[in-house]
């Protein structure tokens, strides 16, 4: 029979096999998806019958301990139970409130030095300092042989003196400082008129000569102008011409001419180099104005 069977299989057209072979595939395909739903449902309604199952036994649990829970009285304490297994770490609770400080701990060991940082940036000024006493010098004291320390202020030989180290030397020395020296009695001045060339003139002694001022530098300065005097002042420039006065009054009637002529003396103004002869009679000649001629000596001898 199957070797019929094979025989005619052999002997059938190629696309009747496939579609009998597509056939049986699909029979076989729709039956594993039918058991594969059968299972499916199977196990849904196991997992159902079991939920609700469980939900019964929760609901009966929960009446019972109920009616257990109303039966049962305040009575004594039990005894403590066996301590449980850990529960599972519970969440972060809220920040407490600040403890109190607790006490100094013991001084921890001196670390290593850490390396050294950058050069920090320039600061501001500061606001100035408020202003230190006055600054004093000790009380000077009469130097005598003994020994004297720094800073130490003396009065010696007419100076003040100040010692920079401790010293027993007498001062003047180096380890001593003069703060004040002594004075010397200064020259006067002392005006002698017009220069004269017969006499001897000391130091300081001032003589007037052609319209300027001179000051001898030393005794028996010698001519002047020289290198032993000291010009004090020049004579100025001359002046400019003053304006023309008002006519003065009539004089007195003179005397005949023959018994004028002649003059007696003459009147010497310093202040405008000019002189007035007086002549016999009394009366006052033309007045010489000098002080042209006096200029131009100086400048000669001057150059």
């Amino acid at each position: 029979m199957s070797a019929l069977a094979n025989s005619s299989v052999l002997h059938m057209p190629v696309s009747s096999t496939l579609d009998i072979l597509a056939e049986e595939l699909g029979a076989v395909a729709g039956r594993v998806e039918r058991e594969g739903s059968l299972r499916i449902s199977a196990i849904e309604a196991l997992s159902a019958r079991q939920d609700a199952e469980r939900e019964l036994r929760i609901e009966r649990l929960e009446r019972k301990i109920t009616e257990q829970l109303e039966t049962i009285k305040d009575g004594s304490p039990g005894l403590d139970g066996e301590p449980g297994e850990p529960g599972l770490q519970g969440l972060p609770g809220e920040q407490g409130e600040r403890g109190e400080p607790g006490e100094p701990g013991e001084q921890g060991l001196q670390g290593e030095p850490g390396p050294k940082g950058d050069t920090g940036p320039q600061g501001l000024d500061g606001k100035p300092g408020l202003d230190g006493k006055a600054g004093l010098l000790p009380v000077c004291k009469i130097w005598a042989e003994k020994v004297w320390y720094t800073a130490d202020v003396v009065l010696h030989l007419g100076s003040t003196w100040q010692a920079i180290r401790d010293t027993a030397k007498e001062p003047p020395h180096e380890d001593w400082v003069c703060l004040a020296a002594a004075g010397r009695d200064a020259l006067p001045l002392v005006v002698k008129g017009t220069f004269d060339p017969d006499i001897v003139y000391r130091r300081m002694n001032i003589v007037a000569l052609n319209g300027g001022t001179f000051v001898a530098l030393k005794d028996e300065p010698g001519a002047c102008p020289g290198v032993d005097w000291q010009m004090m002042a020049s004579a100025g420039r001359r002046g400019e011409r003053g304006f023309k006065g008002d006519r003065g009054d009539r004089g007195p009637q003179g005397l005949p001419a023959e018994s004028s002529n002649g003059i007696i003396s003459w009147n010497v103004d310093e202040k405008s180099f000019s002189v007035t002869p007086i002549m016999i009679n009394g009366s006052e000649g033309a007045v010489l104005d000098l002080r042209p001629l006096f200029e131009r000596f100086l400048s000669e001898t001057q150059s």
